[in-house]
């Protein structure tokens, strides 16, 4: 949980470069890189020799390809999207230098793209074809071309503590065991969806240069063990006969000048656009039955693992729509959609059998609920018989959790503190739930834990931000909740990633993490970069912030210097073009939230907080700048259908 890694923030020091006995690569630290103009001389020519069907003879002069800077090539095969070949050939550690590396890089893209090919052939699929019909088979195969710079000292005293100092994903890494390097090619990597752990990545080169699993301080002298990194340059094209393109772990960094009131407005959109489409038939035979959320999509196996989401991801999904619903900043026909999906959901929760459902779950269906029949929900009429069976459902069950939690008392847990903030919002939006007296004592509990335990309500932070938002919350239980807001916006300030120092340009920040740019990182975490588990925290200041006047929020400086950038880096994980192009079915993939630039899933809790985020954001005025704001975007035009048709494989 985010609360965890957020603790663990506050009791561990920034990484510093060790002064002790690091383990250094012994090669020569070059500037020179791989460019764009080699990496697309290595990728016409791989492409023509695919196109013939024909690889040249290593001893044919057509064969060499000088590649300047290059010291790697990592080439990867794709048939309509699925890897079907890969393969990778590089120079030894002395001559991984720039300076020799233009003088011996002269075959590796041909002894690359033939290990690629000779894998693609003994795919299945590929090799009937090329059997039954003797087609030009490769000219079918859409192409990755990895160029892989000098290798460059990786310092670090433990294979974690080297494993923090990579841009996992972006850059290489590569052990090496006297003259000979094992390299991790980031193209690979993200292909496998192995990217995220790179300790591990190390411990796998070890073993792969016959090296025993143990950490670096254990590796004496003689044994000629150390690490290096490498700059990798990837060019990449979606189909055989498409035009290619430098692609990132990110696909392309958003850059924090499109983070316009237009650009904000169309990617929320896209975003409500894409998750009402993701509440499909529960039984795909009976198009009028209840309605389930889907899933986590795994893009690498085309296929949502588990088929369905958690009920409460599910009433995530239900609040996130209802807002969208009633929010002026989106188009009518999203608007409409989403409140019949929102709709569909709340009434799937609400008719769960006792048990089956979760507090969490019933507390944001019931808001949702709330939500859907406020003023200018989406401008479509409710049928007020069902919505009143799903509140009275909900609201008996909310009730009965009420009072067990009143009754029993909290033992000053994180899960407590997240359990008592719903209920209260739950119950103050609904109004009949308790009685006045049970809903005073769960406020006042509430302010007991922003007082003595404010790091345990991190992850409360949405319900709280709903419930100080609500005009009807007596001031003198506003008053306090908002100061806890004023706390958490400073801490996300303090952790939030590159942000540049005043009067610095926009985009200054290190090239390798560009794409992690406003993102909150909490050292400690499992991924070690920063994610979209931040991303509750963030909606709930955005929600408190929205809440205030506008004299309110112009006052407020590092609330806006925080939300906007961590804006950009919410729609940095928004999947587009062009790095849904290398997966089987990027139209089922484009539009939903990842859950890290690391990873390739995209679990429907990311793609639902990222859109109350984005409406909360733009309604608190943090995207208004006097510019004129273009009202659509390539990243961020609404793509996928309304009809669910992307539903569970």
């Amino acid at each position: 949980m985010f609360l965890f890694t957020l603790l663990a923030a506050l009791s561990h020091p920034p990484l510093v470069a060790s002064a002790g006995p690091a383990r250094v690569a012994a090669t020569a630290v070059a500037s020179a890189e791989p460019s764009e103009a080699t990496a697309l001389t290595a990728y016409l020519a791989a492409r023509a020799w695919l196109d013939a069907d024909a690889l040249p003879a290593e001893s044919d002069p057509a064969a060499r390809v000088s590649l300047e800077a290059t010291t790697s090539v990592c080439v990867l095969l794709r048939l309509d999207g699925r890897l079907v070949g890969a393969g990778h050939d590089e120079l030894d550690a002395p001559r991984s230098t720039a300076a020799a590396a233009s003088n011996d890089s002269g075959l590796l893209l041909r002894r690359a793209v033939g290990r690629a090919v000779a894998r693609a052939l003994a795919d299945t699929t590929i090799s009937a074809v090329r059997a039954e019909l003797g087609d030009k088979v490769t000219a079918r195969l859409s192409l990755e071309v990895e160029l892989g710079g000098p290798l460059r000292p990786l310092i670090g005293r433990t294979i974690a503590d080297a494993a923090r100092r990579i841009a996992s994903g972006n850059e290489g890494v590569a052990v090496l065991r006297g003259e000979r390097a094992h390299r991790a090619f980031p193209s690979r990597l993200l292909a496998a969806d192995t990217a995220a752990r790179t300790d591990r990545i190390i411990t796998g080169l070890l073993l792969e240069a016959g090296l025993p699993a143990k950490d670096l301080p254990e590796f004496t002298a003689d044994e000629r063990v150390s690490l290096a990194r490498f700059q990798t340059i990837r060019l990449r094209a979606d189909a055989p006969d498409a035009a290619p393109a430098v692609v990132t772990r990110a696909g392309r960094v958003v850059s924090q000048r499109e983070l316009t009131e237009g650009f904000a407005r169309a990617s929320a959109a896209q975003l409500a656009a894409r998750l009402a489409a993701q509440a499909v038939p529960a039984d795909p035979s009976r198009a009028d039955g209840p309605q389930r959320l889907l899933g986590t999509l795994n893009p690498t196996a085309d296929l949502y693992d588990p088929p369905f989401a958690a009920p409460s991801d599910a009433a995530l999904a239900s609040l996130a729509l209802a807002r969208a619903a009633r929010s002026p900043l989106l188009p009518e026909p999203i608007r409409v959609h989403a409140a019949a999906r929102a709709r569909a959901l709340i009434g799937w929760i609400a008719t769960l059998p006792d048990g089956e459902s979760a507090v969490s779950a019933d507390c944001l269906a019931a808001i949702a609920s709330a939500e859907l029949v406020r003023e200018g929900g989406g401008g479509v009429g409710v049928d007020v018989a069902a919505t009143a069976a799903q509140r009275a459902s909900l609201r008996d069950r909310i009730g009965v959790s009420v009072r067990s939690l009143l009754a029993d008392g909290d033992t000053g847990g994180a899960s407590d503190s997240t359990r008592i903030a719903l209920l209260a919002a739950a119950a103050h939006t609904l109004g009949d739930a308790v009685t006045e007296s049970d809903l005073e004592a769960l406020i006042l509990r509430l302010e007991a834990h922003a007082s003595e335990r404010p790091a345990r309500l991190v992850d409360a932070a949405l319900p709280i931000a709903l419930l100080t938002a609500s005009s009807s919350l007596a001031e003198r239980h506003r008053a306090p909740l908002r100061a806890l807001f004023d706390r958490f916006t400073t801490l996300a300030s303090e952790l939030q990633v590159g942000t540049p120092a005043p009067g610095a340009a926009a985009d200054a920040a290190d090239p390798r993490s560009a794409d992690l740019v406003g993102g909150i990182e909490i050292p400690g975490s499992a991924s070690g970069v920063a994610d979209t588990q931040s991303l509750l925290l963030m909606t709930g200041i955005a929600m408190t912030e929205a809440a205030h006047s506008p004299e309110d929020w112009t006052a407020d400086p590092t609330a806006r210097a925080t939300l906007l950038p961590y804006a950009r880096f919410v729609v940095q994980h928004i999947a587009t073009d062009p790095w849904v192009g290398g997966f089987r079915n990027p139209r089922t993939l484009r539009g939903l939230v990842r859950g890290s630039l690391l990873r390739d899933d995209c679990p429907p809790g990311a793609t639902s907080a990222a859109l109350l985020f984005l409406l909360s954001a733009a309604e608190s005025g943090v995207f208004r700048d006097g510019a004129p704001a273009p009202q659509a975007s390539p990243a961020a035009v609404p793509a996928a259908p309304f009809d669910g048709s992307a539903g569970p494989k």
